[in-house]
């Protein structure tokens, strides 16, 4: 990444994330694939992150989630991408 001063969850290759936090990995792998709900609070928790950043097709499907009832609020949209801020 070309911004090495920020953090992030899961980069080029997420097989990083499960070889050293097995657990977490599991969380967002549940959340992917449906076997957990998608928790902006439980992504705030576990990661202690202040923003999630989704594809556009992604946040689609959250488009019916009430954000502040989720614990977030969306701060940018464009054509690829949505950001939420985790409060």
């Amino acid at each position: 990444y070309a911004a090495p001063e920020m953090y992030y969850l899961v980069g080029l290759d997420p097989t990083f994330m499960r070889l050293a936090y097995p657990d977490k990995a599991l969380i967002l792998e549940d959340m992917r694939t449906g076997k957990r709900p998608f928790s902006f609070e439980t992504l705030h928790q576990t990661f202690q992150t202040n923003y999630v950043i989704l594809r556009k097709r992604d946040a689609t499907a959250l488009a019916l989630m009430k954000t502040e009832a989720a614990k977030a609020r969306m701060v940018f949209s464009d054509d690829f991408a949505v950001i939420y801020r985790c409060d």
